[in-house]
């Protein structure tokens, strides 16, 4: 069964807000997969064990013709079959869902600052070492606590100057 929820909410994982109230969505400009076994890192954050696979999928948003948001997504192979093969990924985790019917339900978000490491910054067009965003987020099966998703997302500014 999938989620078929109004349009609006396939956006309730992106919150990325101007200052005037203007959701700041921005297309993918590429996407790249890879398939691994899981890091201590990444096995802690999906409750899953350390060795187990999972897929890493790399997209990079842009808005007025400049990359401004890097993500950097994780999920547990076992629940998206097949990902590495698909001829198209979505560009966010509620497509996805969508796509192998699963049902999200709450996410977590942590928001700090940090400064962007040389391989970032060089897809941000920015120095290494300037101030970016940190959005470290967690989404979870709708009626168990599975995790679904764990993505860092590292923004540049001025492109998101607000969150709602």
């Amino acid at each position: 069964m999938n989620d078929q929820a109004p349009v609006e909410l396939t956006v309730r994982f992106y919150n990325l807000y101007r200052p005037d109230s203007v959701l700041i969505r921005g297309p993918v400009k590429s996407t790249e997969i890879t398939r691994g076994a899981a890091n201590d890192l990444e096995a802690k954050r999906l409750l899953v064990r350390a060795g187990d696979e999972v897929y890493r999928i790399r997209r990079i948003r842009h808005r007025n013709g400049r990359n401004f948001l890097v993500e950097d997504a994780t999920l547990p192979a076992a629940l998206v079959p097949g990902l590495a093969a698909a001829t198209t990924i979505a560009d966010d985790v509620s497509l996805l869902a969508e796509q192998y019917g699963l049902l999200l339900g709450k996410a977590e978000e942590r928001i700090s600052m940090a400064t962007a490491p040389p391989a970032i910054a060089h897809i941000l067009a920015i120095a290494p070492g300037t101030p970016v965003l940190l959005l470290d987020r967690i989404v979870h099966m709708l009626d168990e606590p599975r995790p679904v998703e764990w993505r860092i997302a590292t923004a540049t500014f001025p492109a998101v100057t607000a969150l709602k």
